[in-house]
């Protein structure tokens, strides 16, 4: 994917790319990628309900109607950079292993530095590039271990995690087409 992401985490132990074309120039794919929710990803929030560890917590997942990106970065996801409307990159330390996904909360400025053992920084990309009215979007996942201790962990838990990954990456990309393509309605997975 290269440019903001490569700028930011150069190095990475796990590295996961999801692209496809949709029939719209980067401007509205761009708007549409920061209004796209849960509710038009049924795959995404299937996987996000059986990710909650215990029964009592899984109705916490709700179906929301507030754009998916903006409940990231309400959360532990910080804005790292951003150049409109072709890139978008966000950032998050954790500890994904954990029942309780142990998150720490570091701005955008402290993600780079942030190298306490024991951890992993994430980092999630989109990168939109228009061709003749049409725009290839794509996302890219990186994942940095701040030791070999955490990079051990999370290699054991990408193993169980990793192809669900995959299938939420999916999924918001192939709801962003949808909007984007001006099918307004539930998009598919």
């Amino acid at each position: 994917m290269g440019g903001l992401v490569d700028e930011l985490m150069p190095d990475y132990d796990v590295r996961e790319m999801h692209a496809l074309w949709v029939d719209a120039p980067s401007s509205r794919v761009w708007s549409e990628l920061h209004q796209v929710t849960l509710r038009e990803m049924p795959l995404f929030r299937a996987l996000m309900f059986l990710r909650r560890p215990h029964p009592r917590n899984r109705s916490s997942v709700s179906l929301t109607d507030r754009p998916l990106l903006a409940e990231m970065a309400s959360g532990a996801f910080v804005p790292l950079a951003q150049r409109r409307p072709a890139n978008l990159v966000l950032g998050l330390v954790a500890r994904p292993w954990q029942l309780t996904a142990g998150l720490n909360e570091v701005d955008g400025q402290g993600f780079a530095a942030f190298d306490e053992p024991g951890w992993v920084k994430i980092l999630l990309g989109f990168d939109l590039e228009e061709t003749d009215g049409r725009t290839r979007l794509r996302t890219e996942t990186r994942i940095q271990a701040t030791d070999a201790a955490a990079r051990r962990r999370f290699r054991l838990y990408w193993l169980a995690v990793g192809p669900g990954s995959a299938m939420t990456r999916r999924s918001l990309l192939r709801a962003v087409k949808h909007r984007s393509e001006g099918e307004n309605t539930a998009a598919p997975g």
